[in-house]
């Protein structure tokens, strides 16, 4: 759908996500492979114990405590009308 520029209630400029603090580097991102989630990973790259949080779709989800160089993952999924993140061990294939 094509439509002439208005003003809307949305911003001009927004972003997807971003990792607190800034000494958490995202390795990855992307789809669950059943359809439903996303899969994030990151790693504490100062070597500072750290409380990570995201910023997904402008919600602040908690991810919580990295160690020194740690790397985790976490499922990113539906809740409640919002997001929440789901620490887990296990790589997908």
């Amino acid at each position: 759908i094509l439509t002439a520029p208005h003003k809307g209630d949305l911003p001009r400029s927004g972003s997807l996500m971003t990792l607190e603090p800034a000494t958490v580097r995202l390795l990855a991102l992307k789809p669950a492979e059943d359809g439903h989630d996303f899969v994030l990973r990151a790693q504490e790259s100062v070597g500072k114990p750290v409380f990570a949080e995201v910023r997904w779709q402008g919600k602040r989800i908690n991810l919580g405590s990295l160690a020194p160089r740690e790397i985790a993952t976490w499922r990113i999924r539906r809740a409640g009308g919002g997001w929440r993140a789901v620490r887990s061990d296990i790589v997908e294939g």
